[in-house]
């Protein structure tokens, strides 16, 4: 529910643009990109563990990276 609000794109209206579902989007209020959630590898989540996603939304740290910005707030 939560992910979807940040990490997909909006259309005209300000609504979920459903054809761009978690594939990132720009967080216009705070200048803020929220990145891909999807399988891909390259922009995506495709290279990271079920651990490392785990510790990230968690611990706000894996081996991939530490929550900053926006993120920061949901997971604290």
């Amino acid at each position: 529910g939560h992910c979807g609000m940040c990490h997909t794109a909006i259309n005209a209206l300000g609504g979920s643009s459903q054809s761009q579902a978690f594939e990132g989007g720009l967080i216009p209020m705070q200048n803020w990109y929220a990145p891909s959630l999807t399988s891909n590898k390259e922009t995506g989540l495709g290279d990271w563990t079920i651990e490392e996603i785990v510790d990230y939304l968690r611990k706000g740290v894996s081996a991939k990276g530490a929550v900053y910005g926006p993120m920061a707030e949901v997971v604290y």
